[in-house]
């Protein structure tokens, strides 16, 4: 996989384009420079239609969303970490976006699924994961070189050794 630069992207800005319209040339230039400048200052870029990140970004955002995913425990679920993320409501870091589901399969629709684990989350005394309005405006983006980590019905990663 190969991550996007700042060095890569100023160059991108600097070098011919004579494949894009002359009457959007300006435009492009534009987003490149401050992309390279977002990936220099934050290590990510994002807007509704255009999200990149640098390896070393995704590296700790991946690890920031696997280590949470780990932290909570709740009877008959399970949270984990799909690659997701999303810009936090300061528009300076990415937050990682943790699902949880059930280690029974016994649910008619996902309506019943979702009620029933903000329930088991109350019960188990850990926050519901409720976005804020910001947050739902927010497009959710997933992590380019995200594959995922295989667990069993409890949650375990399998073939991790205790």
């Amino acid at each position: 996989m190969n991550y996007p630069t700042p060095e890569l992207l100023r160059e991108r800005a600097s070098g011919s384009m004579d494949h894009v319209p002359a009457d959007i040339r300006e435009g492009v230039r534009d987003t490149y420079r401050l992309a390279a400048d977002a990936l220099e200052q934050r290590g990510f870029y994002a807007t509704p239609r255009l999200f990149l990140i640098t390896e070393a970004k995704a590296l700790e955002v991946e690890l920031r969303g696997i280590s949470a995913a780990d932290k909570e425990r709740v009877p008959g679920w399970r949270l984990y970490f799909e690659g997701k993320v999303r810009v936090n409501d300061a528009g300076t870091d990415l937050e990682p976006v943790l699902a949880i589901e059930s280690t029974e399969n016994r649910y008619a629709t996902h309506k019943a699924a979702v009620i029933d684990s903000a329930h088991a989350m109350k019960r188990a005394g850990l926050e519901t994961m409720r976005p804020t309005k910001a947050q739902k405006r927010q497009p959710v983006y997933i992590l380019p070189s995200y594959f995922g980590v295989a667990t069993d019905r409890d949650g375990n990663v399998i073939g991790a050794r205790s």
